[in-house]
């Protein structure tokens, strides 16, 4: 049977987004790094390209992230298209990126994306799987750090600008964010937030905001392109375990935290009682994003301190909440490495379970 195909008309200057792309992306800005501040001296070399930005160079603004020891900056630039209005739409962007240690032999080439191509073409190792070396193969794609997360984004968003910088009939107001350290803590939306808080009590109202994030999978082998008309609340729950250390040689007379921590986990990875359902849309499950004990070396006593970090992600459900539900999930880890522990302590050492009980307590 066939099926109405809606037309799709390329963006008129997709080149030049692709440029913008390889230029930004060439920049390396692993969060966390001075290459953070470098990013933003090419953003800003970018925007002062335009004829706008050349006759308002004071409507670009560089914010600090206060007591920032990298003296890293975020890029707030406005584009006053009707200046008898005060209302703006955000276009929001993040221009940090997570580091390439994971691209093993081919880490040279993690910002240079024609390079990485030709590199992963000439691969005789087998490494990449069917659907990659498809993808490799189609030539529809650029890879490399940041094409995807999201220098591609920023690139359309600056091109938007550059679209309506040369429009000799704009009438809208436009006002670019772009941060850095999403990766990480996000000091720098904090930091521009304060310069949004600024230009609101000026005035400005914000009407509508633009992220330009990849759209992501919703689940596996999904291939749908999505427009996501909301936002997802994030989450970071920090969970400590304090155990009582021993002998490696007595195990069962002390409490590993590392056992507890990974019970936790156990707990929660995956959790459906984390679920969060909004407006027919559900959220992702929660997933750990670090896992340690605290041991500074090498010795045989096990671990009497050991903490999580969580990434839970919410469409409606309040952080008390959450926060209950981790209590939640703690307490049945706890009740099961105590099950555990008599009943080992119990076959091991032929004492009654009701003797190990009241020993424990």
């Amino acid at each position: 049977m066939m099926m109405d195909q809606k037309k799709v008309t390329q963006y008129e200057h997709a080149d030049r987004v692709k440029q913008l792309t390889l230029e930004l992306v060439s920049q390396p800005s692993v969060s966390g790094t001075h290459g953070e501040c470098e990013m933003a001296d090419a953003i800003v070399t970018i925007l002062n390209r335009m004829e706008y930005y050349k006759k308002n160079p004071h409507h670009i603004t560089r914010t600090p992230i206060n007591g920032d020891p990298l003296k890293r900056e975020a890029v707030i630039a406005l584009m006053e298209g009707n200046p008898e209005s005060k209302h703006a739409t955000l276009l929001l962007s993040h221009f940090d990126v997570v580091g390439v240690d994971d691209f093993g032999q081919y880490k040279p080439y993690a910002f240079l994306p024609n390079e990485l191509e030709m590199e992963l073409k000439q691969e005789k190792e087998g490494y990449l799987d069917a659907h990659a070396k498809g993808d490799l193969d189609s030539g529809d794609y650029l890879f490399g750090r940041g094409t995807m997360d999201m220098k591609a984004g920023l690139a359309m968003q600056l091109s938007v600008l550059q679209d309506f910088s040369e429009s000799k009939t704009k009438n809208q107001n436009l006002l670019l964010v772009s941060v850095p350290d999403e990766e990480k803590l996000s000091k720098g939306m904090f930091a521009a937030v304060d310069e949004l808080d600024r230009l609101k009590r000026e005035g400005w109202t914000f009407d509508a905001c633009i992220c330009s994030e990849p759209n992501f999978s919703s689940f596996p082998n999904d291939y749908q392109k999505y427009i996501y008309t909301g936002s997802t609340g994030k989450l970071l729950p920090f969970i400590y375990c304090l155990g009582r250390e021993t002998h490696v040689g007595q195990p069962l007379e002390g409490i590993n935290a590392s056992v507890m921590a990974a019970q936790i986990a156990v707990e929660m990875e995956w959790s459906e009682v984390f679920a969060d359902n909004a407006e027919g849309e559900k959220s992702p499950s929660p997933t750990c994003l670090r896992i340690r004990d605290l041991k500074d070396s090498y010795d045989v006593q096990t671990p009497n301190e050991a903490y999580l970090l969580y990434n839970v992600l919410t469409l409606s459900t309040q952080p008390e909440e959450v926060v209950d539900k981790v209590v939640a999930a703690c307490d049945r880890a706890s009740k099961n490495i105590y099950e555990r522990l008599v009943t080992l302590r119990s076959a091991q050492t032929h004492i009654p379970r009701g003797e190990i009980v009241r020993l424990l307590n």
